[in-house]
């Protein structure tokens, strides 16, 4: 239906204009945006990983129809509380430069601050400060077959957790995954019913912030699909419970509504969220702990 209607509307206006052309012709002159060459990175840093990777590119023009790469030596520094790591390799993609931090033995704490700097001749330099956000304990996780209803009424079960919010603005993300090799689900769409829940970036996790509980203890009901609790063990499921930073709630939720408008002719363009100066992209930190249901 909704297609329908943006065909109706489409036709409506090029028949408007079609029947306008024996009457006048007319040149329009855009003059595109200004436009700054800028470095473009992106780095997901976790808690538990045994690799930080930091994938280094660049931005092009809306008349750069080539789009040729241009980054031939892309120098970075990475620092946690003012130490510089050092210790990393580097390989070049189509487009760009992936860099690989080994992490498997540095332990990462709440509070720790963490800058990325790259620099590249002919670029501004480009940095992003990210601070580990606090570690959020889970506390009576319990499953339940019979789940109740969603909000658009379909049968769900479910994962009762517990826990104790931190005074100031916190951020999570949670998803319901298997650990079991054999089983055919790898994550469970998990969804809240909760004020300002949304989906998360990977489609099957769900991002929130404590607006409506600050500071308070919180239980949350995490929704899957309806699943036998025989099944769930089979699955060994798990919770995946993160505190992730501001930056990276803000980025989900404007990259959310760029991809839901992306193909819609009528939508407002929609401008994703970034946190690097001097350059474009997301640097952000996750603080996840991972929890078997059973």
């Amino acid at each position: 239906m909704q297609t329908l209607k943006y065909f109706i509307i489409l036709s409506i206006i090029g028949f408007s204009f079609s029947s306008c052309e024996n009457f006048f012709e007319t040149t329009l002159e855009l003059d595109p945006p200004p436009f700054e060459k800028k470095l473009v990175l992106i780095a997901n840093l976790k808690t538990r990983m045994d690799v930080f990777q930091v994938y280094v590119t660049e931005n092009f023009g809306i008349l750069d129809d080539d789009q040729i790469p241009t980054l031939s030596d892309p120098k970075i520094e990475f620092t946690i509380n003012g130490q510089v790591y050092d210790n990393y390799s580097r390989a070049k993609t189509d487009n760009g430069f992936i860099f690989y931090f080994p992490f498997s033995n540095v332990e990462l704490k709440s509070g720790d601050v963490c800058k990325i700097l790259v620099s590249h001749e002919g670029f501004p330099i480009a940095t992003s400060t990210q601070v580990v956000p606090p570690k959020v304990e889970l506390t009576n996780i319990k499953y339940v077959e019979n789940g109740g209803l969603d909000t658009e009424g379909l049968e769900k079960s479910k994962v009762d957790v517990s826990f104790s919010d931190p005074s100031g603005k916190n951020f999570y993300e949670t998803v319901i995954k298997s650990n079991n090799p054999l089983s055919w689900y790898n994550y469970f769409y998990t969804r809240l019913n909760e004020p300002g829940a949304a989906e998360g970036l990977n489609y099957y996790d769900v991002i929130f912030n404590d607006l409506a509980f600050e500071g308070k203890q919180k239980d949350l009901s995490l929704l899957i699909d309806r699943t036998f609790e025989s099944q769930a063990r089979e699955f060994e499921i798990a919770v995946v419970w993160r505190s992730v930073t501001e930056d990276y709630f803000k980025y989900v939720r404007t990259a959310n509504v760029y991809y839901d408008s992306n193909d819609n002719p009528f939508a407002t363009p929609a401008d994703v969220y970034t946190n690097v100066d001097g350059g474009l992209g997301i640097f952000y930190i996750v603080n996840e702990t991972e929890y078997p249901v059973f």
